[in-house]
C-alpha cells in the first residue's frame, strides 16, 4: 500500500545523505518507520480479512493508525523546521 511512498522516502533518504542533510534525513528516517508500521498493520489486518477472520483487535489497530498518523504529521512538522526528530523506536 505504501510501497511509492516508501520508495520515494527512500530515494529521498539517499539524496539527503549524499547532501550532507543530516537534520533532514533524520526526519525522513522517521517517515519510514512510519509508514513501515502503518503498511505492516494493514497486511495483517488484510491477512485476517482474507482468511475469513475479522481483525484480533479492531479498536487497538484503529488506535496504532491514529498514533502512527500523528507520529507522521510531527515529524513532517518537524523537518519543516528543521528539527532533528528520532524515529520510533517502539514496534507498532
Amino acid at each position: 500500500m505504501f510501497a511509492g511512498v516508501h520508495e520515494f522516502l527512500t530515494r529521498y533518504q539517499h539524496h539527503l545523505h549524499d547532501a550532507g542533510d543530516e537534520p533532514r534525513r533524520h526526519g525522513i528516517d522517521a517517515l519510514l518507520a512510519v509508514t513501515r508500521a502503518i503498511d505492516n498493520l494493514a497486511w495483517a489486518h488484510l491477512r485476517a480479512v482474507a482468511l475469513g477472520r475479522d481483525h484480533p483487535d479492531t479498536t487497538t489497530a484503529w488506535a496504532a493508525v491514529d498514533k502512527h498518523t500523528a507520529l507522521a504529521h510531527e515529524t513532517v512538522t518537524g523537518v519543516r523546521a528543521g528539527q532533528r526528530l528520532r524515529p520510533p523506536t517502539t514496534p507498532p
